[in-house]
């Protein structure tokens, strides 16, 4: 969406796949920086791409260091997903955004498989 402002990443897999859910690693310490209102795509090409989920939380709901998001209507299988996050858990203090690791879940291997 290019009206949707912020910091990006986007992850190719080797084969496309059903995400049906998503975890985000907060920096142990730094949970401030992590990102607190963000959006997650999916591209079948690298080029389009559809909105999957808009998330808006505090810091506070970073259990363990870690979000969990769930996409349990996903039926579409994707080679590509990303997120885009305009804010971070804290806006105030510093700017800098960072997390430790973002893993998604597919839905074949839901419980016990990541990428």
């Amino acid at each position: 969406n290019p009206d949707y402002k912020g910091d990006w990443v986007i992850l190719r897999f080797p084969y496309p796949i059903i995400v049906r859910e998503y975890v985000i690693y907060a920096r142990p310490g730094l949970v401030y920086r992590a990102p607190g209102e963000f959006k997650v795509y999916a591209s079948v090409d690298g080029n389009t791409f559809v909105e999957l989920d808009t998330v808006s939380i505090t810091q506070e709901q970073y259990v363990s260091n870690k979000y969990k998001g769930y996409l349990p209507n996903s039926t579409t299988f994707y080679q590509f997903y990303g997120i885009t996050v305009n804010r971070k858990a804290v806006p105030q203090g510093d700017e800098i955004l960072n997390f430790s690791q973002l893993e998604f879940y597919d839905y074949y291997n839901y419980n016990n498989y990541c990428y």
